[in-house]
């Protein structure tokens, strides 16, 4: 019954594949997430700075963007009021060591503190 679960789950994924950015200054982590969410049928682009994913917004749609709050050059909190005014609809999961004060921007979907479990990133994705 659990594999029938799960092969429904991840038959539901494959179907309605997502385009995720990744947005994580710790490249081993940016590479276990684009190999989790590209196993499991999303299609993965990571970037390391807020000014690559600025850049990177400008020339693609994404459906989903997973957010690291400490960039090297600017806060994950000023990329979620650029999000809120360039791609308001775009859902954001915040995936940092520090969560307690981005529960008020309408984007975010999720909260999910480092270290994180993949799972739980996963399941957060997967139920946005």
């Amino acid at each position: 019954m659990l594999l029938q679960i799960q092969n429904e789950k991840k038959s539901r994924i494959l179907t309605d594949v997502k385009h995720i950015l990744v947005v994580e200054d710790d490249r081993n982590i940016c590479e276990i997430l684009e190999i989790l969410l590209s196993d499991e049928g999303f299609q993965v682009t990571c970037k390391t700075t807020g000014q690559e994913t600025i850049e990177t917004l400008s020339k693609e749609r994404f459906d989903l963007i997973t957010l690291d709050m400490r960039l090297p050059d600017m806060s994950g909190n000023d990329l979620l009021h650029y999000f809120e005014e360039r791609i308001p609809s775009t859902p954001v999961i915040v995936i940092s060591a520090n969560t307690n004060l981005y529960q008020t921007h309408s984007q975010v979907k999720a909260i999910i503190s480092k270290p994180f479990d993949l799972e739980e990133v996963l399941n957060a994705i997967v139920n946005f």
